[in-house]
This record gives C-alpha cells, sequence and structure tokens, in this order.
C-alpha cells in the first residue's frame, strides 16, 4: 500500500483558496464546516499530492457520516478528535481571513492600476484624482467588475470633452453596458440630445415620451432628420402627435 504523505499548510491553503473554501461534494463553507484534503485518486491506488489531484471536501464528505453508536471507552478520543476539529476550524478561519486580505490588496491594486490609467491618460495636465474620486471608482468596479468598467470608462471619455462630465458619466454607462436598453429607447436618447443641443428649452422626460411614441410609427433615420430642422419645443409637441412629414416636405419646397 502506497504510503500517505503529509500535506503541508501552504498547500492546504493553495487548494482551499482555489475551491473558494468550499466542499466540493456538498457545497458547505468554512468556518462552518471543517474541511479536509481529499484525494482524488486515493493514495492506496497510487494517488499523489498534486493540486490536480487535491480537492476541498469538509469532514463528514471526507471521512464519511456513520451510524454506529461509540462505546464508553471511545468517549476520551472522541472529546480529542473534538478537540482537533476546533483547532483545525480556528486554523481555518485564519486561512479564510488571510484569502480575503489577498483578495482585498488584489481589488486595491486593480483600483489603483485603474485610477492611474484614468489620470495618465484624460485627467487635464496638472491635476489628479482625489480621494472622493478613487471611492467613486471603487464603486463601481465592486458593481461591474474590471471589463465592464475599463468599456465604461473608454466610452465615457470618448463621448465627453468635460473631465467632470465624462468622470461622473462612469457609473451611469457601465451600467447600461451590463443592462441594454432596448433600441428604440436608446434612439429616444439620443433624438432627445440632438433636440437638447439646438433648442433652448425642452421638457426632457415628456420629449422621450414623444420620441418613443413617434419611433412606433416612423423610421430612427425619419425622426433624426426632423429632430436636426424643427424650430421650437412647442412645433415639436405639436407636430409630434401631428403629421410630422407635411412639415418636412414643406420645409424643404420653400
Amino acid at each position: 500500500m502506497a504510503k500517505r504523505k503529509t500535506l503541508s499548510k501552504k498547500t492546504r491553503f493553495e487548494v482551499f483558496k482555489r475551491d473558494s473554501f468550499t466542499c466540493q461534494y456538498c457545497g458547505k463553507q468554512a468556518p462552518d464546516v471543517v474541511l479536509e484534503i481529499d484525494h482524488i485518486n486515493p493514495v492506496s491506488k497510487g494517488g499523489n499530492n498534486d493540486l490536480t489531484n487535491l480537492v476541498t471536501a469538509c469532514f463528514d464528505c471526507n471521512r464519511g457520516k456513520t451510524d454506529k453508536k461509540i462505546s464508553d471507552d471511545a468517549v476520551v478520543k472522541k472529546q480529542m478528535n473534538e478537540l482537533e476539529k476546533l483547532n483545525v476550524r480556528r486554523e481555518q478561519i485564519e486561512m479564510v481571513f488571510e484569502w480575503k486580505q489577498e483578495l482585498l490588496s488584489q481589488d486595491n491594486e486593480i483600483i489603483d492600476k485603474i485610477v492611474n490609467l484614468i489620470d495618465d491618460e484624460y485627467t487635464p495636465r496638472g491635476n489628479k484624482i482625489n480621494e472622493n474620486g478613487r471611492d467613486s471608482i471603487k464603486k463601481s468596479y465592486k458593481k461591474y467588475g474590471f471589463n465592464t468598467l475599463l468599456e465604461a470608462i473608454n466610452k465615457s471619455f470618448e463621448q465627453y470633452d468635460d473631465f467632470e462630465t465624462a468622470f461622473n458619466k462612469i457609473d451611469k454607462i457601465a451600467y447600461y453596458i451590463e443592462h441594454p436598453m432596448p433600441e428604440k429607447v436608446r434612439q429616444s436618447f439620443y433624438l432627445r440630445g440632438i433636440l437638447k443641443n439646438r433648442l433652448n428649452h425642452i421638457n426632457d422626460q415628456y420629449a422621450l415620451e414623444l420620441l418613443q411614441k413617434d419611433l412606433e410609427i416612423r423610421s430612427y433615420e425619419f425622426m433624426k432628420e426632423y429632430c436636426l430642422k424643427v424650430s421650437n419645443w412647442t412645433q415639436f409637441k405639436r407636430e409630434s402627435s401631428g403629421s410630422i412629414e407635411e412639415e418636412l416636405e414643406e420645409n424643404e419646397n420653400s
């Protein structure tokens, strides 16, 4: 029979981290249960201590539950086993905290890199993102993750020339990357932007409602052309529920 080689604390810690301190058989997690390392291919059958042959298992899954009654002369042994399990649990709680600290350290390092990227690429010369700005990036990173946040940063600074506006829009853009708007809703926001840039005054929410109704019966290209020609908000309100086509024809013939 092959002799079982004792696993080091470092090896056990690496396996636990890889498996997120979760029993791979029943799903229970430390410190709710005592975790052990199980050999996928048993040592008795030639299995080794390579990480690929090791998996996290709770005490019950690894040892197997039993209905056998413990005899009186085994009470002391049972107490010793429970004490050993308690010590193992304490050790594993320390491992979990160490693992969480490693993850936190990695997150902080990533956030620092993102902040440095913004400073290097987009922040006006001589300025740096302050702690409030860093906290904002940190919150967005926790909500959306690295890839979505980077995409949002790039899109925001491409879309807005003003640094403060672009920075404040990052979180909102990240949200819509992960929760895309229906195409007609997205188009209505774009068309409203055209109106806001051209007209002295519009009712933002009402404009969206009218545009979305118009897009149900008219093409986006047609509505874009109209928004680029309409003279004022009153005219837009009146013609959104009337015949925009006739107005365009009159303008083209005049």
